[in-house]
């Protein structure tokens, strides 16, 4: 069999975000609320849950529960030479679901 010979299949939903870093590749240190609206990405999600962490993801803040609009997803920031990590879980409206963690965003 070739790869040209199997049919598509529909996976679990990928999501993506789309912040505006500054030029370097960074957000401004202690900043609350900067927008990092979440994209899924083949599918239609029905929810999306945000998680962030300032700590590794030894502990989680849920700055999105999955209810209205996403586009206005935003995070605090933590101090200078801090980091952020992600975890969102999304569920499209067939039941798949998926659980992304990005640590260290």
């Amino acid at each position: 069999m070739t790869a040209d010979e199997f049919e598509p299949i529909d996976g679990p939903p990928i999501v993506r975000f789309r912040p505006e870093p500054a030029l370097d590749n960074t957000a401004p240190a202690d900043e609350r609320g900067f927008p990092l609206p979440p994209a899924p990405q083949g599918v239609d999600a029905v929810s999306l849950v945000v998680e962030s962490s300032v700590d590794g993801g030894a502990s989680r803040t849920t700055v999105h529960d999955g209810a209205g609009d996403a586009d206005s997803v935003g995070i605090d920031n933590p101090p200078a030479g801090g980091t952020v990590s992600l975890r969102v879980t999304a569920t499209d409206a067939g039941g798949s679901r998926t659980v992304q963690t990005i640590v260290d965003a």
